[in-house]
Formats: structure tokens, C-alpha cells, sequence
């Protein structure tokens, strides 16, 4: 069974990112996976899903580095940013053996740098093989590196491990900044990634389009 997997740290007085948002990726993942799943978030606080608890205290996008621990899971995992949108089935997107397959980035420069993913939509298969992600991994180096897919690209092609990009084996996966507001859709939307403002539940959503 395929484990789905979102992260959710909570910082406290802060609403960036709200509670209510985390079961309603959850029905979106629900209505567009017809295969055995489980869903889990990884947070520091109850959330309305199955949890697992966050132990580092890594502040925002770095708790993503604990997808990686040791343990928590067992076989193919699938993982989305909260600032996701399910639009259609996916389940193409979980049928895929790579090693490890992260986003082509959306911004053209970073999308140049060779082995560079962004982490906002990643999968991989949890056998001990990139237990190393969060082993090597330190506090002392956030304040070097200015984002988590930084670390993780580095790290994965400094252990030669090679990568794979979402968008060059699925179709359907689009950026709402860069993609879906400026009309530039060819296919049916499937995933789209808000990756900064505006987050998506301050859009509307109909008929597989998201529109301002």
C-alpha cells in the first residue's frame, strides 16, 4: 500500500497555513486515487488526520526533511505540499517505480541546474536507501541553505542518486502561478502547485480550472 504523505509544522500565532486546509487535501486525494493508500501528516500538532509526530522542531519547509527518518515508513511513498490542488485522478502518479522523482522546477533558471528538483511534489521508495537525506542532515546547516529542495538535490547527486521529473513522466501537472492563470493548460489538470501567493484556498476552483 502506498503511503500519502503531507507536512504540516505549526508555528505558534501563525495562520499561514490553515488547520481546516489539511482534511480538505485529504478529500481531494481521496476523490482522485482509486488505489489502496494511506494518507498521514506530519505534524507537531493534533491535526484532523492520521499523524506522525514531528520530533526535530525544524521550522517551516525544513520539517520536510523528516519524510526521511528512519522508519516511519514502508514502501512507496507520494508526497505533496500542502499548497497543492488535486484535481484528477492520479493515480498514474503513484503507479511510478523510480528511485526518486521530484518536480521539474517551475522557475526556468533553477530548472537549468543540472540534478536540481523542487520538493513541492515527491515520490521515492522507503527501503533504507535515502534514510541518509535526514542522518546527515543538521540545524547548523538552515542558515546556509536557503530552501530544503536545496539540501535534498545537493545531497541525493552528492551520493549519486539519480533523480527523476514528474513532469516528463505524467502529463497534468502545472503551476498555478506560471501555468494555470495565464491560460497555458494542454491537458486536463491534474495536480497544480501554488508554491508561494496566492495559496489555493483563496481561489476558486471549478470544472478542473483555477482561476483568480
Amino acid at each position: 500500500m502506498i503511503t500519502i504523505a503531507c507536512v504540516y509544522w505549526k508555528k505558534e500565532g501563525s495562520d499561514m497555513f490553515p488547520e481546516w486546509w489539511i482534511p480538505q487535501l485529504k478529500k481531494m486525494v481521496e476523490r482522485n486515487v482509486t488505489v489502496p493508500h494511506r494518507f498521514v501528516c506530519l505534524s507537531n500538532i493534533d491535526v484532523p488526520c492520521e499523524r506522525i509526530e514531528l520530533q526535530d522542531d525544524l521550522r517551516g519547509w525544513w520539517s520536510k526533511i523528516e519524510l526521511f527518518r528512519p522508519g516511519i515508513f514502508e514502501g512507496r511513498v507520494f508526497y505533496l505540499d500542502l499548497d497543492t490542488l488535486v484535481l484528477d485522478n492520479i493515480d498514474e502518479l503513484l503507479e511510478q517505480e523510480d528511485d526518486f522523482i521530484g518536480l521539474k522546477p517551475f522557475n526556468p533558471k533553477r530548472a537549468a541546474i543540472p540534478s536540481y528538483f523542487a520538493s513541492g511534489l515527491m515520490g521515492w521508495i522507503a527501503d533504507g536507501s535515502f534514510d541518509f537525506l535526514y542522518e546527515k542532515f543538521t540545524k547548523e546547516q538552515m542558515p546556509r541553505i536557503k530552501w530544503d529542495q536545496e539540501y535534498l538535490s545537493g545531497m541525493l547527486k552528492s551520493h549519486h542518486k539519480s533523480v527523476s521529473y514528474w513532469q516528463e513522466l505524467v502529463d497534468g501537472i502545472y503551476s498555478y502561478k506560471r501555468d494555470i492563470r495565464y491560460g497555458k493548460v494542454t491537458t486536463t489538470p491534474r495536480v497544480v502547485c501554488f508554491h508561494g501567493n496566492p495559496r489555493p484556498w483563496k481561489v476558486m476552483v471549478y470544472n478542473n480550472v483555477t482561476r483568480a
